[in-house]
């Protein structure tokens, strides 16, 4: 999510200090889940979560010429990955 968001968000309807914060939230997050993920079949995994991605920033961010439209969907995708993560979390947390 931080790469994506890396990208030229000019367009976006965004304040920069906003998406300064998310990048810093969600690189601390990445930084914690990486030190807990340390086995080899998590990093096949990892691969796909990249490449998937890698996929919006191009299909998405680069042929819609990184538009507010573009950025709009991308932060939807996000909205939905975070909400299954904190459900993933809860769910586990309650088990």
């Amino acid at each position: 999510m931080a790469a994506l968001f890396e990208e030229d968000h000019s367009n976006a309807s965004w304040e920069e200090n906003t998406v300064d914060h998310f990048l810093i939230v969600v690189t601390q997050q990445a930084d914690g889940l990486h030190s807990c993920i340390k086995s080899l079949s998590q990093k096949k995994k990892n691969k796909k979560l990249h490449m998937h991605f890698k996929r919006l920033s191009r299909h998405v961010l680069e042929q819609m010429g990184h538009s507010a439209e573009s950025w709009e969907l991308i932060r939807k995708e996000m909205k939905t990955h975070l909400m299954r993560a904190d459900q993933l979390v809860l769910s586990l947390l309650t088990n």
